[in-house]
């Protein structure tokens, strides 16, 4: 037993405690290694597995050596924190390299290295073991961020690779990373100074330390095992950390522009950074990511928290596929996650959504559907509705009676169904909705009532491929019609005469007929729209023949 003996302090980690215990006794921490060591014990592996499983045989030389009891030892583990609390390290085995991928890809599982409270390590010399946790971001003493990072070498505290303790120690608890061969940052982790927490971080942070404490929570007034209420809360700050990284996450909180940087160096050609795996290095910015989480769960009803959350998912409002997709691929969905983003989808301003849920009809055939729905019904039941160019507002409408037609199926889908570009459907949507000047729900209304009214007989696709052959043939049935107009047509007039089949007839969207439909020029809209006011009755039923009595 060595001469001088202290005991494991509360909350302190095993390498912080060895290390004190051989600054008791004027050991270094290579020659205090030398004595606990057997043949193969865990000093030899990685430095984190001291802190998780550091064998039977170890915890029973440092008891023998020390006068601390095993119970006090294993205390000072990450088994600690097992249990849920947050950690899960059911069937860890120090030789299986395996068994550690599997407890790590859990998620936010504490790292090499530790963070540090540097009034707290001033005062007691302790190196709390919940530092190394990412959950925790604050010391609740002090009201104060933690450290993440030694100012002299730039790295986190006590980032060992091979010898769990650090080589160098003394009252100003120097960092000690290795910085070159056999040199060692001496800055002192003392001389650092914390940022005050916000108040809403310091409030989560006292409701994890509860839960990690095994003290029961509440999640929308409902009461709440802490193993529960942890999981949940790492689950919602991922998918709000995820958010923030988007385009437009940084106009909607204070605290993103600490997460930008780190999301560019681990953003890949594949894939962007995995906040569900590996947390922020910040602390700030898990603290308000947690913070954000716990102030959801705080409201007293699902539908309150979901009123919180609904302006984070309207950044993703409009992503391919929707945004419930776009949460399944980056959080998990347990049943309070499902049922949080349930309410906050179900209040949001998604059209589509309405559509889908309305009195369906499956008597019209999406053949009757044209491009651009006819004038007289847009204008009778949704004139100043949609607040878009009238061109875009009838495609619109007619991408939502595609959707009624077929129940269940995308802007994307509903597009492809009329015989137009997937990708118009989505971009339609988006700027429809953007304008819209009435509820989701009246629109579905409309949207029925308009479809009682189209008449199921008629087949615009059919008539879509009728004037794409005339605009091939013209030599067939133009200079005979032209001649038949009085007074007769000019032959310049033929793109006007099928731009005039395609927009009239066919009600086709513009961009998708034939190509002497595409209108580009101010002078060419110009001379269509003199073209289409100067044109008789019998010659509008004469070119209408072409394609209905085909």
């Amino acid at each position: 037993m060595l001469p001088s003996r202290v005991l494991p302090a509360s909350g302190e980690a095993l390498d912080g405690y060895l290390e004190r215990l051989a600054g008791a006794n004027a050991l270094r921490t290579s020659q205090l290694l030398k004595i606990l060591r057997g043949a193969n014990e865990c000093p030899r592996k990685s430095p984190l597995f001291l802190l998780i499983e550091p064998g039977h045989s170890f915890v029973t030389r440092v008891a023998e050596i020390s006068g601390a009891t095993t119970a006090m030892l294993d205390a000072t583990t990450l088994n600690r924190f097992g249990g849920g609390l947050p950690l899960w390290l059911d069937g860890f085995d120090p030789l299986d390299r395996h068994s550690f991928r599997q407890i790590v890809a859990q998620g936010w599982f504490p790292n090499t290295g530790s963070q540090i409270c540097p009034q707290c390590l001033a005062h007691d010399h302790v190196w709390q073991l919940s530092w190394r946790l990412p959950v925790v971001t604050t010391c609740l003493i002090h009201k104060t961020l933690l450290t993440e990072s030694c100012r002299g070498c730039g790295n986190r505290f006590r980032l060992r690779r091979y010898s769990p303790l650090r080589p160098v120690i003394g009252p100003d608890e120097p960092c000690s990373n290795q910085i070159g061969l056999r040199a060692y940052c001496r800055h002192s982790a003392l001389a650092h100074v914390a940022s005050p927490a916000p108040p809403d971080v310091v409030t989560t942070a006292s409701a994890i330390s509860g839960a990690m404490s095994s003290r029961p929570n509440t999640i929308f007034c409902e009461s709440t095992s802490p193993q529960t209420y942890l999981a949940e809360l790492r689950h919602l700050a991922t998918l709000l950390l995820h958010l923030a990284t988007t385009p437009r996450g940084a106009c909607l909180s204070d605290w993103t522009e600490h997460l930008a940087a780190e999301a560019a160096t681990r953003r890949t050609e594949l894939r962007g950074p995995r906040w569900g795996f590996s947390p922020p290095f910040s602390a700030l910015a898990r603290g308000k990511a947690l913070g954000a989480a716990g102030q959801i769960f705080e409201q007293a009803t699902v539908e309150r928290g979901a009123e919180l959350l609904a302006p984070w998912l309207e950044l993703i409002a409009h992503t391919p596929g929707g945004p419930s997709n776009w949460i399944d691929n980056r959080t998990s969905r347990s049943p309070i996650m499902r049922r949080l983003v349930a309410a906050t989808l179900a209040n949001r301003r998604g059209a589509g959504r309405r559509v889908d849920y309305s009195t369906r009809s499956n008597s019209i055939p999406l053949e009757a559907i044209p491009h651009m729905i006819d004038v007289e019904v847009y204008r009778n039941f949704f004139k100043g509705t949609l607040g878009s160019y009238e061109w875009t507002a009838r495609l619109y409408v007619s991408l939502c009676l595609a959707r009624v037609v077929r129940p269940g199926s995308t802007w994307a889908l509903a597009a492809s169904g009329i015989g137009l570009p997937s990708i118009l459907g989505i971009r339609t949507a988006r700027a429809a909705s953007q304008r819209m000047r009435i509820a989701p729900d009246d629109l579905a209304r409309r949207v029925s009532a308009a479809l009682t009214v189209l008449p199921p007989d008629r087949d615009y696709r059919h008539r879509e491929r009728r004037v794409t052959w005339l605009a091939d043939h013209t030599d067939v049935w133009f200079e005979r019609w032209r001649m038949s107009v009085s007074p007769p047509r000019r032959a310049t007039s033929l793109p006007y005469a099928i731009t005039w089949l395609w927009w009239e007839v066919a009600q086709g969207w513009p961009a998708s007929g034939p190509v002497s439909t595409t209108m580009v020029g101010q002078r060419r809209r110009d001379s269509y729209q003199s073209f289409r006011a100067r044109l008789p009755r019998d010659a509008e039923e004469s070119l209408r023949s072409l394609v209905l009595l085909s």
